[in-house]
């Protein structure tokens, strides 16, 4: 249902969207999205778990891709512990490469999604306090972590006021502001 859900975005005062690449793959699906919709734009990168899948040829054409003027972040990317595959090493390698993909083409901002509205976020809540609003982006992490009141659900840009909400509490900010 990708064409009906993307299709109501606007309606519903979701005007731009970024979808993340997690994996080589999705990455490849990211720059196709991005092409077939002139709201959707890229961020091309890596998750710690799918980091075993990298290697230098593959890496050059990812950086390729940070280039395309659709792509305005470096995502998803870390480091991610829960699992012992890929071997934290590798992990660690390929974070750092990829971090200076981000730094060298944009500088640092920090994504914001929907575990800021859970009772248990406080360190997210911590970051929001911290952080300057205009380092901010408004991040669904779609189609996991749907914010409260929609805890459980299928998440998707259309639970982004949630957070909007959320931080504006956070930050004394008027909603307005934070869009």
């Amino acid at each position: 249902d990708r064409d009906t859900l993307l299709s109501s975005m606007r309606g519903n005062g979701i005007e731009y969207i970024i979808n993340v690449g997690a994996s080589l793959q999705s990455t490849r699906t990211t720059m196709e999205l991005t092409r077939q919709y002139p709201f959707i734009y890229g961020a091309a990168g890596v998750h710690p778990s799918e980091t075993a899948e990298l290697n230098e040829d593959n890496f050059k054409w990812l950086a390729k891709q940070c280039k395309d003027p659709r792509v305005v972040a470096v995502g998803e990317i870390g480091l991610d512990y829960y699992w012992e595959e890929p071997d934290h090493d590798i992990q660690k390698m390929w974070f750092i490469r990829q971090l200076e993909l981000d730094y060298i083409k944009m500088g640092f901002y920090i994504g914001i999604g929907g575990v800021v509205t859970f009772k248990n976020g406080k360190k997210m809540k911590e970051v929001v306090q911290a952080i300057p609003i205009e380092k901010i982006l408004l991040e669904t992490d779609s189609p996991y972590l749907a914010p409260e009141p929609n805890r459980g659900k299928r998440n998707s840009s259309l639970n982004i006021p949630y957070i909007a909400q959320e931080i504006a509490q956070l930050k004394g900010l008027k909603f307005e502001e934070v869009v």
